[in-house]
C-alpha cells in the first residue's frame, strides 16, 4: 500500500476512535450502522487534509486552519452540538470551543497525522496523492455524508445559528484559500518530519485514555441523539485540554512546528 494512504488509514482510525471513545463500546453496539458514515467522515476529510500537506507545503498551524474550515463546514450542514443549549449568543459556544479549538483540528488531525506518520516512516510526499478530479470527489463525498448525518436526527436551527456558522466557515474558507495561494505564490518547501519524544509519551497516554473511555467509561448517557456517554464525556472534557495544552506548550519550548 502506499504509505500516504497508510497515513490516511491510522489518521482516519485515530479520529474516529476518539468520538468513539466518548460513544464507547455501549453505544458502539447500540448503533453499529453509525459506524459508517462516521469512518466515512473522517476518512474523506483527512484524506483531503493529507493531499494539501503534500501538494501545498502545510505546516502545523496552516493545516489547523484548513482544519476548521472543514470543521465548521461538517457543523453548518450537519448535526452538530453548536446547535443545542446551553447558549451563549443563540449558539452552543462551549460546544464551538472544545470541537473546533481542541477536537476536531488540533488533537483529531494535528496530533492524529503526526501520530500516523510517526508511524509510517519513509513517506513520500513529492507526488500528488490524488489528482484534481479525485479531490473534487472527495469533498463532494465528504459533504454528502455530513449532510446525511440528518436522516439520523435533524435539530432545530435559527437564522441566526445558521448565519453564525456560515460566517465562520466563510472566513475560514478565505483563510484557507490565502495560504494555499500564498504557499504556491513563494513556492515553499514541505517541512522535514522529526520524531518527538515528548509527543510519542503523550500519544500514548492519550490512545491509553482513549482505551479506557471506550471500555469502562459508559453509562446511560447514549439515549441522546449523538450516544455519548456523559462519564465519557466529562473525562473527555477534562483530559483533552491538557493534551492540547501540552502540544502548544510543546511547540513554544522547542520553538519549533508540530511535525506532520
Amino acid at each position: 500500500m502506499n504509505n500516504r494512504w497508510r497515513i490516511v488509514l491510522v489518521v482516519s482510525f485515530l479520529a474516529f476512535f476518539m468520538e468513539y471513545s466518548l460513544r464507547g463500546i455501549n453505544g458502539f453496539l447500540k448503533g453499529p450502522a453509525m459506524v459508517i458514515p462516521v469512518f466515512a467522515n473522517y476518512f474523506t476529510y483527512l484524506a483531503l487534509i493529507e493531499e494539501f500537506i503534500g501538494r501545498f507545503k502545510l505546516k502545523d498551524c496552516q493545516v489547523w486552519i484548513v482544519a476548521e474550515f472543514f470543521a465548521l463546514l461538517w457543523q453548518l450542514v450537519s448535526v452538530a452540538g453548536v446547535y443545542y443549549p446551553p447558549y451563549v449568543f443563540g449558539i452552543g459556544l462551549g460546544d464551538l470551543i472544545i470541537n473546533n479549538v481542541i477536537w476536531w483540528p488540533t488533537i483529531q488531525t494535528l496530533f492524529a497525522v503526526y501520530i500516523a506518520h510517526r508511524l509510517t516512516p519513509h513517506v513520500d510526499r513529492s507526488k500528488p496523492l490524488m489528482n484534481k478530479y479525485t479531490i473534487v470527489l472527495f469533498f463532494i463525498l465528504f459533504v454528502f455524508v455530513s449532510v446525511s448525518w440528518r436522516f439520523f436526527v435533524s435539530p432545530p436551527v435559527t437564522l441566526w445559528q445558521f448565519s453564525v456558522v456560515l460566517t465562520l466557515t466563510c472566513l475560514f474558507a478565505l483563510l484557507s484559500f490565502r495560504i494555499i495561494s500564498s504557499n504556491i505564490k513563494r513556492r515553499v518547501e514541505l517541512t522535514p518530519f522529526k520524531p518527538d519524544k515528548f509527543l510519542d509519551v503523550i500519544a500514548v497516554i492519550m490512545v491509553m485514555f482513549l482505551t479506557v473511555s471506550f471500555f469502562f467509561l459508559i453509562d446511560g448517557g447514549t439515549d441522546t441523539p449523538h450516544l455519548i456517554n456523559r462519564q465519557a464525556l466529562i473525562a473527555n472534557i477534562i483530559v483533552s485540554p491538557i493534551i492540547a495544552l501540552a502540544l502548544h506548550l510543546r511547540r513554544i519550548t522547542s520553538k519549533q512546528p508540530i511535525s506532520i
